[in-house]
């Protein structure tokens, strides 16, 4: 119990700190992309997303191409965009959402994502900081003290491996 406890504090911390979208438009299913760094393009990357607790407000997302700022400061992610929840949801599976990520040089990333379900581009949180809304991270790591590494949650995106999924979890 006691151990459950450190582990939602800690990563409730983590959470607060680390996904946020510095106020990144997003309009009429159009991603709003804020890019740093990003070299030549190569393609496409799908990023498909299970677990959504429902079709409120925007998906935060911050993908890394290094290891540094992962996943506590989204200020260095090489991209970094939402999307609103309701323009990208399967509608034959509430519960899912499919977001295209166009023109994405082929390597090695790590991801970080948020449902932000009041669209208030932040994570809420209740008492002792514990989010309200939920988080994911690519590779779906096991979080057991803190949030994943950078190795942990990297993938490595090439024609071949051009889909990742996400599980969203809520706390």
């Amino acid at each position: 119990m006691f151990k459950n406890f450190i582990l939602i504090m800690f990563l409730s911390f983590f959470v607060i700190s680390s996904v946020h979208s510095e106020n990144l438009p997003a309009s009429n299913g159009q991603l709003q992309f804020s890019v740093k760094d990003q070299p030549g393009a190569n393609g496409p990357l799908v990023l498909n997303i299970s677990n959504l607790r429902n079709a409120n407000g925007s998906i935060l997302v911050s993908i890394y191409n290094t290891k540094e700022g992962f996943p506590k400061h989204p200020e260095t992610a090489a991209m970094k965009f939402k999307v609103i929840v309701n323009q990208v949801i399967n509608p034959a599976a509430v519960q899912s959402a499919q977001i295209l990520i166009p023109n994405l040089a082929h390597g090695e990333y790590s991801m970080a994502i948020a449902h932000d379900e009041n669209a208030n581009d932040q994570i809420d949180t209740g008492f002792l900081g514990i989010p309200k809304e939920g988080v994911g991270f690519s590779n779906n790591p096991n979080i057991t003290f803190g949030p994943p590494s950078y190795e942990k949650a990297k993938f490595t995106f090439d024609p071949q491996n051009s889909v990742i999924v996400i599980k969203m979890h809520y706390y």
